[in-house]
């Protein structure tokens, strides 16, 4: 098989995977407060905006005004299309944006190690994930790098839409 499609494949497996939703071992979101278990009031939870959950990968993303906030979406690695945090949250589907320094100050997360090492944790929400990921300010046009000094493997970009 052409490496290039395996490669594509496993892109695709890897962001179905790395969507917004964060399970834990028994399937309960661990960083979401159970409103059934009165962990908190309906619509009280500041990971939750009524019955959806805002909490993303890395655990980011928040309830505000009724909106979720920006959250990181989409595995890049390097052989995906997309060189800049727009180009990738714009493929995400319409309507959805890059969202600036607004994933706790990110713009992007960089993640360490090779490429199948990042795949292998990119969207989780454990501390040491987060400690290891790399917080990246800066524009929505800056290219993501690869390859040279500040690259990493792979990338999350911080992604807003307007209507979630």
């Amino acid at each position: 098989m052409n490496p290039y499609v395996v490669q594509s494949y496993l892109l695709v497996l890897v962001t179905a995977a790395c969507g917004p939703h964060i399970e834990g071992d028994h399937g309960e979101d661990p960083m979401q407060p159970d409103v059934a278990a009165g962990g908190c009031d309906e619509g009280s939870c500041p990971l939750s905006c009524g019955d959806r959950s805002c909490a993303g990968a890395l655990g980011i993303g928040r309830c505000i005004d009724d909106e979720c906030s920006p959250t990181p979406m989409e595995c890049v690695i390097e052989s995906s299309p997309e060189r800049t945090c727009k180009e990738v949250c714009e493929g995400v589907g319409a309507g959805v944006v890059c969202a600036a320094n607004g994933c706790e100050g990110a713009t992007a997360f960089g993640y360490p190690g090779t490429e199948f090492e990042a795949l292998s944790i990119c969207g989780e929400s454990t501390p040491e994930v987060r400690a290891a990921v790399e917080h990246i300010e800066g524009s929505c046009d800056t290219p993501l790098l690869f390859s040279g000094e500040g690259s990493f493997s792979l990338y999350q970009c911080c992604c807003d839409h307007p209507d979630y």
